[in-house]
This record gives structure tokens, sequence and C-alpha cells, in this order.
């Protein structure tokens, strides 16, 4: 009873609700660009990494070219 008496409450809430669809597009725009933002950042890192590994690799192939070169002299 109790139960049935709630369920009547909420169902009659429910249809008090109005969304306004202008503030729902507003919000679904700004998580799209929050999303794009978040994939522009996560790209730009990847990119960064790897300028940074490349980096690395050349650094390490020019110190094993001075170890090598010290080694034969």
């Amino acid at each position: 009873m109790r139960s049935e008496y709630l369920e009547g409450i909420v169902a009659t809430m429910f249809d008090e609700i109005h969304f306004n669809e202008e503030i729902i597009e507003i919000a679904y725009e700004a998580k799209k660009e929050k999303i794009k933002n978040n994939e522009n950042y996560k790209d730009n890192a990847k990119e960064n990494v790897m300028r940074q590994l490349e980096a690395i690799a050349k650094k390490q192939s020019r110190l094993l070219d001075n170890q090598v070169g010290r080694t034969h002299h």
C-alpha cells in the first residue's frame, strides 16, 4: 500500500518536470567540446612523448658513438 502511494507521488512528480531544450542542447554541445579537447590533449601528449623518445634515441646513439670512438683510440 505504502509503495503504491509513493509510486503515485513519484509518477506525478515526473509529469510535472519540464526540460528546457535549449539548456539540454547547450549541455550536450559543452560535453562534445570537452570530449574533443580531451582527445586533442591526448594527441598532443602522445606527440610530445614520441618526440622525446626520438630525442633520447638520438642522444643514446651519440653517446654510443662517443664511447666507441674512445675505445678505439
